[in-house]
């Protein structure tokens, strides 16, 4: 009974979806990603749609009151949506630093990198955040989820939209504030590359959807005892 109800919440969901491919072309087209791309933007809205119906199924089949499950569903996703933005920026907050580094002389052409040319004597104060070290918390947004996993154009002028623009907040996150410094590597582009965030997002969203769903499993185990008064099963 219980994956019945995932797969018909699932399916519903998804009618919903096939309603709304026309506005999510030009979300795409807007959104700096290639037409080629729309299918796994849409495979990637399907998943996460499988993702929220499992935990609003779990928690459904697991609360005694259906008020009570119809607003824990609404608070988890939106501690998904919201709450990991919120979290992240807190987060960040904690990880400032100041550092010094020696200041900016010039600048010298190497290739399409470039060079800094930094004094030996003369340092500067320098205000960075560690946002490497918070980065994890944006991976359970759904937005960065589906952003991040959307392949971009390989044309720079791709990355210019809603969802562009979010992967790339994302990846500067995951670089930290230090890639940015001037004269502390000696090089303009940042040094490391940062893979995808968003299979660790998944991830952390279907171990919440697996243990929503074990919980409303052993709550709807037959045969059960006896039942408190004005007690649902289903």
């Amino acid at each position: 009974m219980l994956w019945g109800k995932w797969l018909a919440a699932w399916v519903a969901s998804l009618a919903f979806l096939a309603a709304a491919v026309p506005a999510l072309v030009w979300a795409v087209l807007s959104g700096g990603v290639q037409v080629a791309s729309l299918p796994v933007f849409v495979l990637m809205v399907a998943l996460e749609l499988a993702l929220m119906c499992a935990i609003g199924i779990g928690i459904s089949a697991r609360s005694h009151r259906p008020l009570f499950a119809v607003t824990a569903t609404y608070l988890l996703v939106a501690a998904f949506t919201v709450g990991t933005p919120i979290a992240f920026g807190l987060g960040s907050a904690m990880t400032r630093e100041d550092i010094r580094v020696p200041s900016v002389v010039g600048w010298t052409p190497d290739g399409d990198d470039g060079r800094y040319m930094c004094s030996e004597t003369e340092t500067t104060s320098r205000t960075v955040l560690h946002t490497e070290r918070t980065a994890w918390m944006l991976a359970a947004n759904p937005f960065v989820i589906v952003s991040d996993a959307v392949p971009k154009s390989s044309d720079t002028f791709g990355d210019f939209g809603v969802m562009g623009s979010i992967s790339s907040s994302v990846r500067d996150a995951q670089r930290g504030g230090l890639e940015n410094v001037p004269c502390l590597t000696g090089e303009s582009a940042p040094t490391t590359r940062p893979g995808p965030i968003w299979p660790l997002g998944v991830g952390i969203q279907a171990v919440v959807a697996a243990a929503a769903l074990a919980a409303g499993r052993r709550r709807l185990r037959t045969p059960i005892g006896k039942l408190p008064s004005g007690m649902r099963v289903a």
